[in-house]
């Protein structure tokens, strides 16, 4: 019977932050929602808090068919490049959306913490993709 079923219900505070992630080091992730038993299977919800000069460095995911990312920031001065465009600086209320293989970065250029939320989204609850930071070995 359709409309039955299991949802997630989270408040931030049941949720631990990770930090340390590579190429996130300086980023406290709160993973709100991923792919697991229970869980969402096309998606990835993370919550990034960025302290003054914390960034996400420039990097792309490849080896999957599709890993799209959009950000919406919910507060602070973020500096982003997404693809060959120029970096912008944008405040709250901003949405990016950065496709499969396509390089970004994130940097907070404010000086109070900044909030970010970041979906992942999978065409195939592949994500298991490479990433790939240029100029890091």
């Amino acid at each position: 019977m359709e409309g039955k079923g299991k949802g997630i219900i989270k408040e931030l505070s049941e949720v631990k932050a990770v930090d340390g992630q590579v190429g996130h080091e300086s980023v406290h992730l709160h993973r709100l929602l991923k792919p697991e038993k229970g869980g969402p299977f096309f998606l990835t919800l993370t919550l990034d808090a960025m302290p003054p000069g914390g960034e996400v460095e420039p990097h792309y995911h490849t080896d999957c068919e599709v890993f799209d990312h959009a950000f919406y920031v919910a507060n602070g001065k973020i500096a982003v490049k997404a693809g060959d465009g120029p970096e912008r600086v944008v405040g709250q209320d901003t949405v990016i959306w950065c496709p499969s293989n396509v390089i970004h970065s994130l940097r907070n250029v404010g000086k109070t913490r900044a909030r970010v939320l970041r979906i992942g989204a999978s065409g195939k609850g592949d994500f298991a993709c490479k990433t790939v930071y240029p100029g890091k070995k």
